[in-house]
């Protein structure tokens, strides 16, 4: 169990964004973090919760204010340990002495490093193409990822690039012929860095050795591998899978075509199973994959995320005009309207759903 530090921004100041504290340490709780404290109406909360990425935390605390309270207010959660190693290393000159001779130090200002990559740096995503390669399990994130018609207004800027094992076209098992943009190993490893590898028919040749060290060499950087149906069996080859929780074609699969394969106690009987950096599928688990890489990489409002997987796991029309609603007014890249200015109320862009208009 770690101790965590959560601050709210600009919360409960000049009667705007009002968030009462005791109804805030009951969303705290409804997440399962325990120990919840708060200080008096400054939006601090003190919590402890078996989460070991601060990330993640942040993430669930932004969309349970949204839910709870209504409001998109940016959090940033740090480490009991990381504030306490701040305060030790402060300069000599950073703050007072109260009368009774105890340091005081003065106001802290702490820079979230998500709000710093979404300025300077991009989120790139790889989608590993090869022969075979079922090419209907990427469609549902490829097409948000890519045209970013359901983006939040502040999420960071994607590329999406296609990579294969060389600059030669492949052939999708859908008969589409694809021109990798990159090869392997030009495949940055970083925190920004997201490689997608779809299912195929060739997944036990050692040619895609290259791309599933890169793998490792990402989920081992804290960047972000997601794999589906029988890619999860390369990874599982490779003891990827051995000690996290995952997923594929079913329980035997992975045992049926990776004889080494040591990760049953970690299998888990779903469409689809997000670990953190990790996300993997069975090949009927494609809109499931979908939303868990969106929701890692923050790009949707909470709200907007869930009315996308209900109206496309349902077709209920309810969950449309959910969507429409919560869609916060990023045109699509391809919206012939995108970066024009349209008043407030004015009709929407057909293609992307979106009013197109910029705020500012």
């Amino acid at each position: 169990m770690r101790r965590y530090i959560a601050l709210l921004r600009g919360v409960n100041i000049s009667g705007k964004n009002k968030v009462p504290m005791a109804e805030l340490k009951l969303g705290f709780e409804s997440l399962g973090f325990t120990d919840v404290r708060t200080w008096l109406n400054s939006g601090n909360v003190v919590f402890s919760s078996e989460e070991t990425e601060p990330a993640a935390l942040t993430g669930q605390i932004e969309g349970m204010i949204q839910r709870r309270f209504g409001l998109e207010i940016p959090v940033f959660v740090l480490p009991q340990e990381e504030l306490a190693d701040t305060l030790r290393h402060a300069p000599d000159w950073w703050g007072t002495e109260d009368p009774d001779g105890e340091y005081r130090p003065e106001n802290c200002p702490f820079v979230e490093t998500k709000t710093c990559e979404q300025r300077v740096f991009m989120i790139t995503i790889y989608v590993y193409t090869h022969d075979t390669m079922a090419d209907w399990e990427i469609g549902h994130v490829t097409a948000e990822l890519h045209s970013g018609r359901f983006f939040r207004q502040d999420a960071p800027e994607v590329s999406v690039r296609t990579v294969g094992i060389s600059r030669e076209p492949v052939t999708s098992m859908g008969g589409l012929t694809i021109l990798p943009d990159c090869v392997v190993d030009d495949i940055a490893v970083s925190e920004e860095t997201v490689l997608l590898l779809p299912g195929g028919n060739t997944w036990d040749d050692s040619k895609h050795s290259a791309v599933i060290r890169k793998a490792a060499a990402l989920l081992s950087a804290g960047g972000t591998v997601g794999a589906i149906c029988g890619a999860t069996a390369a990874l599982a080859r490779a003891g990827l899978l051995d000690n996290r929780p995952h997923t594929s074609n079913g329980a035997g699969f992975l045992e049926m075509f990776c004889p080494g394969y040591k990760g049953q106690p970690y299998f888990v009987d779903a469409p689809s199973v997000a670990d953190r950096n990790l996300i993997t599928a069975g090949g009927t688990g494609a809109l499931l994959w979908a939303k868990q890489i969106i929701g890692r990489l923050g790009v949707f409002r909470p709200d907007t995320l869930e009315a996308w997987y209900a109206y496309f796991s349902t077709g209920e029309a309810q969950h449309f005009f959910a969507l429409r609603n919560t869609s916060p007014g990023r045109p699509s890249r391809s919206c012939s309207k995108r970066g024009s200015r349209i008043p407030a109320g004015s009709r929407r862009c057909r293609p992307c759903a979106h009013v197109c208009t910029r705020r500012g």
